[in-house]
């Protein structure tokens, strides 16, 4: 049973990681990185590959206990089976941001630019870095300039830090330093939407 956890663990970093090197490989001009974007991402879909057989061979077995849980979830990431919950706009589960889904979103209105710096800022006060970057990504999508550019770049440190806290690749102090880097290259991005608009 412990293994089929860490299974579990192991294809929900994966699956993190692989939406990091596809932000990167989307979103860079280099293309050095974008070669070396593509032969990580071909890793991390071979190692996937790899634990969901290995968990799928478990499942298959019949190693699972019943009591566990009412029904057969595979290759799914962040999912409630069997629930009454619900809520009354988006939920986000995980804290790993999706570069493409946010930009997918519709921008905010041009009669709202001036207001949209003050709620990131808000944000930022209330420490919730990770809509604050959604929203910065959402107001800078359509901008010229190197401010979505640096943009997508925080995010992916931010995806970075989440995928290594929960993994325990990083100690607490060396989380926060750079949780600290994260916030203050955002707040001085705000500083520039600010001038922008």
């Amino acid at each position: 049973m412990k293994r089929k956890k860490h299974l579990l663990s192991k294809i929900e970093e994966l699956e993190d990681k692989l939406i990091e090197w596809e932000n990167i490989r989307d979103y860079t001009d280099n293309p050095n990185e974008q070669k070396r974007s593509e032969i990580q991402i071909a890793r991390i879909k071979t190692s996937l590959d790899t634990y969901r057989d290995e968990l799928n061979g478990y499942e298959e077995k019949g190693d699972n206990d019943p009591s566990e849980s009412g029904s057969s979830i595979q290759n799914s990431k962040n999912t409630i089976s069997n629930s009454s919950i619900s809520a009354g706009g988006n939920v986000h589960i995980g804290d790993v941001i999706n570069i493409h889904q946010v930009q997918q979103q519709e921008s905010p209105e041009a009669g709202e630019n001036a207001d949209i710096a003050e709620k990131i800022q808000n944000l930022i006060t209330q420490s919730q870095i990770r809509e604050a970057l959604e929203l910065m990504l959402l107001a800078t999508k359509n901008m010229r300039g190197s401010l979505p550019d640096h943009t997508i770049l925080l995010t992916q440190q931010w995806n970075s830090l989440q995928s290594d806290r929960r993994a325990s690749l990083i100690s607490d102090a060396d989380a926060t330093v750079r949780a600290n880097r994260i916030v203050y290259g955002l707040n001085e991005l705000v500083k520039e939407l600010k001038r922008d608009y």
